[in-house]
């Protein structure tokens, strides 16, 4: 496993980059905004950027949120998410990406799923590949994906059963 990983998808002409962990604070700008040139020179259709948002600021019924660039707004219909709330923002890596697209006027959207903090979250993910399958016509499987989910729900419930019966019972000897 490599740092950085590029694959690519010939029956849709799509590139997928998997950036295994961050760059280090000092190199994020440089990174990216080679990542930027490099889409703008290229002459990419339009890039989507993946993240997540902390799911206790979730407040209705989506799953998701977007954050376009000016120059995707034409295509933002097509995925059916709303704009993320006035008030939340990007941050990170995927904002100064967007950033750097915006400046380039390249169309780019992030798109952010509601997640559970501190723990990989694979519904989530799942939730993010079902609306890439849809869009894009393509059939990456999510079954992998909600075995995981279903397996980190049920040791969670194990875990909260056992701290709950490590508590002192109202019963005095």
């Amino acid at each position: 496993v490599l740092p950085f990983e590029l694959y690519s998808y010939e029956p849709k002409k799509m590139i997928f980059l998997v950036p295994r962990f961050q760059p280090h604070q000092s190199e994020q700008w440089g990174f990216i905004d080679k990542l930027a040139s490099w889409i703008a020179e290229n002459a990419f259709e339009e890039t989507l950027l993946l993240g997540g948002l902390d799911a206790s600021f979730k407040e209705d019924d989506e799953d998701m949120r977007s954050v376009p660039t000016s120059a995707y707004m034409p295509k933002l219909e097509q995925w059916g998410v709303p704009l993320l709330e006035e008030g939340l923002f990007v941050a990170g890596p995927l904002a100064l990406f967007l950033a750097e697209l915006e400046m380039r006027d390249q169309a780019a959207i992030g798109l952010l799923t509601y997640a559970t903090r501190g723990r990989p979250d694979p519904r989530s993910a799942a939730t993010m590949l079902e609306k890439i399958n849809e869009v894009y016509g393509v059939e990456a499987n999510v079954e992998q994906l909600l075995e995981e989910s279903r397996e980190i729900e049920r040791l969670e419930k194990m875990r909260k059963s056992i701290e709950s019966s490590d508590r002192p019972g109202d019963m005095f000897v």
